[in-house]
């Protein structure tokens, strides 16, 4: 197995659940600019999407989207307890904030590394306080 991965990206919650779960797996680091992998393969060619995380299966399958992927991931190892039962209500909220996080916290940290104005950096980390508002309230 292998998770193809860039620093800073999302693909870190991928690597975690791998870890916790205890899988033997290699990591190669993909340079989205460029797309090109570290060992100098073209990326377009491995990943449809061109998008990381994207997990390489040993059959040569493949994983994409970071919740698609824990969870995936949770699943082949349900001893490991990093996602409730297939069928569950906690499923149905884990799901929930996985969503969550990728629709509406992930995409507002976007204009950070795309470069911005001061003015736009102060309205993206007031609607952080109504985020992060409902992130503690759980």
């Amino acid at each position: 197995m292998k998770l193809y991965y860039t620093l800073g990206a999302c693909s870190l919650a991928a690597h975690i659940v791998l870890l916790e779960a205890g899988y033997a797996f290699d990591l190669e680091k993909v340079d989205l600019k460029v797309k090109r992998t570290e060992s100098g393969k073209d990326f377009n060619k491995i990943s449809e999407k061109s998008t990381v995380p994207l997990l390489l299966l040993n059959n040569n399958q493949t994983v994409s989207e970071v919740s698609v992927i824990i969870q995936y991931l949770a699943d082949q190892k349900p001893e490991s307890g990093l996602a409730p039962e297939l069928g569950s209500f906690e499923r149905v909220r884990l799901n929930e904030w996985l969503n969550f996080i990728a629709a509406e916290v992930h995409k507002s940290f976007y204009p950070f590394f795309a470069g911005m104005v001061s003015t736009q950096k102060t309205v993206i980390l007031r609607s952080w306080a109504a985020i992060f508002h409902i992130l503690r309230a759980s």
